[in-house]
């Protein structure tokens, strides 16, 4: 049991707070939102419109990248930051266990920090390069 068994019971509740059909929700989600993200940059782009109108790109980017590292990570970091867990699809508790909030709140930085850093990244990209009026 300690070999086959916890291992993947310490994968799913003590590493990460969500469970795989929102995962997928999270996935989807977080894929139309790049999309729109990449689609909205690009025509901002070769529109030629102003910078001020492009810092609009920052909300899908943000969206995208936030379901995107919680798909990637099996965490929500703000529900794990609040102290909350997911066992049923929508149905959310608290995590009683010290040692396992610790966990999920040391990872929930990681992942804020890098959903900052990567947001940040691709809004400069795209705020930043020429545009050209095509």
């Amino acid at each position: 049991m300690e070999r086959d068994a916890f291992p993947g019971f310490l994968r799913m509740k003590a590493l990460g707070n969500l469970i795989p059909p929102t995962l997928v929700m999270r996935l989807i989600i977080g894929l139309v939102a790049m999309f729109g993200a990449f689609w909205t940059g690009f025509v901002l782009i070769f529109l030629n419109k102003s910078r001020a109108t492009r810092c609009w790109v920052i909300l899908p980017f943000s969206v995208g990248v936030y379901f995107l590292a919680s798909y990637q990570y099996s965490l929500d970091p703000i529900m794990a930051l609040l102290g909350f867990s997911e066992y049923t699809p929508f149905n959310f508790s608290r995590i009683r266990e010290p040692y396992v909030r610790t966990l999920l709140v040391k990872r929930a930085f990681i992942v804020l920090l890098v959903t900052a850093l990567v947001t940040a990244a691709l809004c400069v990209l795209f705020i930043f390069v020429p545009g050209k009026r095509l």
